[in-house]
């Protein structure tokens, strides 16, 4: 048993606190609506000890728990909008017409604007810049009006061109492309949303998914 145990434990890099509680209620304590910029940035990195478990990471050592951080907390709304953006199985990328922000702002400054409360554009699910593109590919189950809005994938200049052009379309292949520029880099927190990785097959959401 003890070392069946020790089986189940590994190291992660994160910015967020474990567990993350998907669903949450109320919505007033969720993390992502009390402060928009803690899926953009997190909490800092940190490479923490954590249990595998089929109901997804635990703390055990080392993480934003141990420094006495509540778990991350996402409301069910932000929890349906990601499992929208995990479903879509064909993403159709148009150029936004609304909700897109200054193109020419790199990460840093639209963080720098957003901070002074200057932010009124929709960001990149990938990396915390402005977006201006999104998935437009009507969804089932939503009324005329939400399934026009497409399944909320955003995207910046630079992630719809990668998407595009070097990964064919494939959201899993975009956000491991974007970590992997991004690790050991000093500007990791501009090049990676702390969240960027909710949004893959194996993360947190589909993890949890059975338990939800």
């Amino acid at each position: 048993m003890e070392q069946a145990a020790s089986a189940n434990l590994k190291t992660i890099t994160t910015r967020l606190s474990y567990p993350i509680l998907f669903n949450h209620e109320p919505v007033e304590s969720c993390s992502w609506c009390i402060n928009p910029l803690h899926g953009l940035l997190g909490l800092g990195t940190v490479h923490p000890l954590v249990r595998d478990t089929p109901s997804g990471y635990i703390e055990v050592s080392g993480g934003h728990a141990a420094e006495g951080y509540l778990p991350s907390r996402m409301c069910v709304t932000c929890t349906l909008d990601r499992f929208r953006i995990v479903g879509c199985e064909d993403h159709e990328i148009h150029k936004l017409e609304e909700g897109v922000g200054p193109s020419i702002l790199d990460a840093e400054d639209a963080i720098e604007l957003s901070m002074a409360g200057q932010a009124d554009w929709e960001w990149c699910c990938i990396c915390p810049c402005p977006a201006a593109y999104g998935c437009k590919r009507p969804m089932e189950g939503l009324d005329d009006e939400e399934a026009e809005i497409g399944c909320g994938l955003r995207l910046c200049e630079s992630c719809a061109e990668t998407m595009r052009s070097e990964c064919k379309g494939d959201l899993d292949m975009l956000v491991a492309m974007k970590m992997s520029e991004a690790e050991g880099r000093e500007e990791y927190e501009f090049m990676i949303r702390a969240d960027a990785d909710l949004l893959t097959r194996d993360g947190e959401l589909l993890r949890q998914a059975a338990f939800l």
